[in-house]
């Protein structure tokens, strides 16, 4: 249900309907433990669009004011730089994601093609001069 993932920032119309088929955006936890999504069936395509699709849905949001005086470092920083911490949050989730899915790998083997495929995952990002994203896989 993509009104329960933690990945659905956005009321956006366009990222309520983007790829619903898709496992990135249709795995809550984006692969965590207890879902059957595996990054290694999915196309490098998919996966770093559907990233900087969200990434996007974020980014567009931000506001100049937001990001004056380091206001997200601030006690009011939920009120007065919303976005920011939405794309601080994503970034940390889905480094923890990339993390997760190296280390739960069966074996080696496993774990090398986890690691293959998110070089891969971070080179599509930096051709859709994602950066951000790029750097989460990093």
């Amino acid at each position: 249900d993509l009104k329960a993932s933690p990945w659905r920032y956005s009321q956006s119309p366009m990222l309520d309907n983007i790829c619903p088929e898709s496992p990135i955006l249709r795995a809550p936890t984006i692969g965590l433990t207890g879902t059957t999504y595996n990054m290694l069936d999915t196309s490098l395509s998919t996966i770093s669009e559907q990233l900087t699709l969200l990434e996007f849905g974020i980014f567009r949001k931000v506001e100049f004011h937001e990001l004056a005086k380091l206001s997200w470092k601030g006690p009011r920083a939920k009120r007065t730089s919303p976005n920011i911490l939405l794309l601080i949050s994503k970034f940390n989730t889905v480094s923890q994601w990339v993390a997760t899915e190296v280390v739960t790998g069966k074996d080696e083997k496993r774990r090398a093609q986890v690691i293959e495929r998110f070089i891969s995952v971070g080179q599509k990002c930096l051709e859709c001069r994602n950066y951000n994203t790029l750097m989460e896989i990093l």
